[in-house]
């Protein structure tokens, strides 16, 4: 539960406590298809993003708690823009704009205009 931002970093303090090299990293843009969540429909989307890179050998692999079909290296979104490194400060700034995708996201699904962007 909770948002990209929140379920990465949880991710990453059971690797940091596993000794698996993480690091979280963000994208202002990301493409979402339709799907699922929550038992709920919801439209494809662009919207910022947090997930991890994950050091395995000399690879390292994005990683993202966010689908239960995503495995390392494989994950449910594209990346539109540049990828950076997550700071605590980053927090405050994708929370407000998360906030509106997702009630902008759930009022359309409960009007059933899943899809209408």
């Amino acid at each position: 539960m909770g948002y990209c931002d929140q379920q990465a970093l949880a991710l990453k303090t059971i690797y940091d406590r596993l000794g698996i090299e993480s690091r979280p990293v963000f994208a202002v843009h990301c493409k979402f298809p339709a799907g699922v969540i929550d038992g709920m429909p919801w439209p494809a989307e662009v919207a910022g993003h947090t997930w991890l890179r994950v050091r395995i050998g000399d690879e390292e692999l994005d990683v993202c708690p966010g689908s239960v079909n995503n495995r390392p290296g494989v994950t449910h979104f594209e990346i539109l823009s540049k990828v950076r490194m997550y700071e605590p400060w980053i927090h405050w700034l994708m929370y407000v704009p998360s906030s509106i995708v997702n009630i902008r996201r759930d009022r359309r699904a409960r009007r059933g205009l899943i899809g209408a962007y």
